[in-house]
């Protein structure tokens, strides 16, 4: 269960009331905010727009608290229009969702569904009610997520869902959300890439599509910020590398002279293998089978997180046999 706050008693007006009979639609929102409440919200309807009452039943936060702001029976103004048989719900986020919300929204969709008497297909996003109007940034960007996606989240997927099950057709996009997109969300950090301030929390916005995207950009790959087969392929790689390489009996090595060799290369797919690159972001993120100062400096930084080990870049016998272990 989520947690709920009752904050029915905070909001203004509220005097405009339905038999639930009437409602048909539950409608899913973004604020287009970074943060908010209830609160704060109908403070803006109300003092910006000159509404009455709010626009939304419920607000839920960016922690997936669920904030109740008005019973079932009273019409708010969500989607001009629309208002009298639809019940509004409010993700708080512009295009970027957090876990917790999905989760809070999953639930709180479902309990209307069954209030009311819905499915899946009675779920629609702000911008697929015809004439939109109402809230300012009613447009193309509100709800700011696939409605086609959360319709296949609450059992009812459109027949222009993604299907995943196949390596030819399998990708990930914006408004995607699951254990698949914070796995790739994940690769991505360790990579080096940016994701704003949510990091790996599961939800494909726009910090994703732009890390995807450099991503891309970085590995010669299309650039379309689609995480699709040709990237997960690259990725794959990226992070599998050395995961099963022997390791050479070499002694010792030094950056100067330089070696080289498939000896070498074993040593940077290992160290690549856990995020240790020569030279992340470059070709084959800089295992090249070259130990020059590059590699020299993954070797050091991998040293650098072993107690027993001297940091000096040096590929010996002691950093063979802890990295033997981590890989």
């Amino acid at each position: 269960m989520v947690k709920t706050q009752d904050v029915r008693n905070q909001m203004p007006g509220g005097n405009s009331k339905r038999n639930v009979s009437q409602i048909k639609n539950i409608a899913r929102h973004h604020s287009a905010t970074t943060a908010g409440t209830a609160q704060s919200f109908a403070d803006y309807h109300v003092n910006h727009h000159g509404w009455g009452t709010s626009g939304y039943h419920e607000v839920i936060l960016r922690d997936g608290t669920v904030q109740i702001a008005y019973d079932d029976n009273v019409v708010t103004n969500g989607v001009g229009g629309h208002n009298t048989p639809t019940y509004h719900i409010c993700v708080v986020g512009s295009g970027s969702f957090t876990d917790k919300q999905e989760e809070a929204f999953e639930e709180r969709a479902r309990d209307a569904m069954s209030r009311f008497g819905l499915s899946a297909s009675d779920v629609l996003g702000h911008n697929e009610f015809s004439n939109t109007g109402g809230y300012s940034h009613s447009s193309n960007a509100c709800p700011g997520i696939n409605m086609n996606t959360v319709r296949g989240w609450l059992g009812d997927p459109s027949p222009k869902q993604k299907v995943k099950s196949s390596t030819t057709t399998w990708y990930l996009s914006s408004g995607d959300r699951g254990s698949e997109v914070k796995d790739m969300q994940q690769d991505l950090i360790n990579l080096g890439y940016d994701l704003g301030s949510y990091g790996a929390d599961g939800v494909y916005g726009n910090d994703t599509k732009k890390a995807v995207t450099q991503y891309q950009r970085d590995n010669n790959l299309q650039v379309d910020g689609i995480y699709g087969v040709e990237s997960r392929g690259a990725m794959s790689s990226a992070r599998s590398v050395g995961s099963s390489s022997n390791l050479p009996n070499e002694t010792y090595w030094v950056k100067s002279p330089i070696f080289n060799g498939s000896g070498v290369r074993a040593v940077q797919e290992a160290l690549a293998s856990i995020y240790f690159y020569p030279e992340k972001g470059a070709k084959n993120n800089g295992v090249d089978g070259w130990y020059g100062n590059k590699t020299a400096d993954a070797v050091r930084r991998y040293q650098s997180t072993k107690s027993n080990l001297v940091t000096d870049g040096d590929y010996g016998p002691k950093t063979k046999a802890e990295l033997e272990k981590d890989i």
